[in-house]
């Protein structure tokens, strides 16, 4: 959690730089996706959440949830959240491993979260070959997110092409 670091740290976080260096980069590129911190409501700094960031950035929310048992009410929380605050909500992406997504959950809930939400819900994703948190390395999860069925409208619907 980013405010707990910055505490334990001793740290003021200087959320200035951030928005600079996403300037840049918006700047350079045709998409930026910004990761959530941990989610909506985590906060980013003793004044600022992760619903603060969104709505600085004014890009759509993706809401990533795990595939399995729990996250129907996960998912539609934290879409009501985001709604509440003012904030675009383009969808939902389930992220799960190979247990999280079996049983009746696994198998139900993308498309109780799509009727309840009224949103397009993608996956679930698994686990993929050359994903490296520490390195950064995307291997094979740029093609796999391409191949998601939706995805395609998703991005027309959210990025205007």
């Amino acid at each position: 959690a980013p405010l707990a670091a910055a505490e334990m740290e001793r740290r003021v976080r200087d959320l200035s730089a951030v928005g600079e260096a996403a300037a840049t980069l918006a700047g350079r590129h045709d998409c930026m996706v910004v990761e959530g911190v941990g989610g909506i409501m985590v906060p980013v700094t003793a004044e600022r959440s992760g619903a603060d960031m969104a709505a600085k950035f004014g890009a759509p929310v993706l809401v990533v949830a795990r595939a399995g048992l729990g996250t129907i009410n996960h998912s539609l929380l934290t879409v009501e959240y985001a709604r509440s605050r003012g904030l675009e909500v383009a969808g939902v992406l389930l992220n799960s491993s190979t247990d999280s997504a079996a049983g009746l959950a696994g198998e139900t809930n993308a498309s109780v979260i799509a009727r309840l939400s009224g949103l397009p819900v993608l996956g679930p994703l698994g686990d993929y070959a050359g994903v490296s948190t520490e390195t950064g390395e995307l291997g094979e999860l740029p093609a796999v997110l391409a191949e998601l069925d939706g995805i395609d409208k998703l991005l027309a619907d959210h990025l205007g092409g």
